[in-house]
């Protein structure tokens, strides 16, 4: 399975840089920081994220992998002719950029877990936690919705010890309860992140 979708991602990636060199080219050049090419790649590293965490399994990443290289083949071809796209080339693209995001969050946040991935949990409080301190750093998180934020996340790592406490290792029941705490927790994170407060 895994080699099927190294094949068929780098045949894509393939016809994208042969087929229409021009794109390619004209990929490297954009810097603007909600470009599409800066969206592509924001949306790879979430990808990535999730495959490390066990939030994304393998099937979902691949399937979310294969809609990027669609994308990115999409792009190389509307750039075919000289490298810049029509506002309607760009509006389209957009577009399957923002179904792509809402995509990688529905994959993210459902109930789905890789079961071979030891550290799942670990790993999503550990992420949870940095993209708490990021906003605090950007500004984009008060100092009180912070302070709730964490009260959050210490809650769940007291749940989690408790289910612990026999064994160390979680019965299904009680790894699809902390995964739900941690799902609730994201969506509060990226709420947070993104309403009107800052702190300048």
């Amino acid at each position: 399975m895994k080699q099927k979708r190294t094949i068929l991602l780098g045949s894509l990636a393939l016809v994208a840089a042969t087929i229409f060199p021009a794109a390619t080219m004209a990929q490297t050049t954009s810097t603007h920081p909600s470009g599409i090419n800066a969206r592509e790649r924001r949306q790879q590293q979430r990808i990535r994220q999730g495959e490390r965490s066990g939030e994304l399994t393998r099937r979902e990443a691949g399937r979310l992998e294969a809609r990027q290289a669609r994308i990115n083949v999409d792009e190389a071809y509307a750039r075919r002719s000289g490298g810049k796209l029509t506002a309607a080339e760009r509006r389209r693209l957009q577009g399957e950029l923002n179904r792509s995001n809402r995509a990688i969050y529905k994959q993210k946040h459902d109930e789905q877990e890789r079961g071979d991935h030891p550290e799942g949990i670990n790993a999503r409080q550990k992420d949870q936690q940095k993209r708490i301190l990021q906003g605090e750093q950007n500004g984009s998180l008060t100092r009180r919705e912070a302070e709730r934020i964490e009260a959050r996340q210490a809650k769940i790592s007291v749940n989690e010890a408790y289910a612990r406490q026999s064994g160390g290792r979680f019965t299904p029941r009680e790894r699809r309860h902390i995964q739900r705490e941690l799902n609730h927790s994201s969506r509060a994170i990226y709420r947070q992140k993104h309403d009107k407060q800052t702190q300048h």
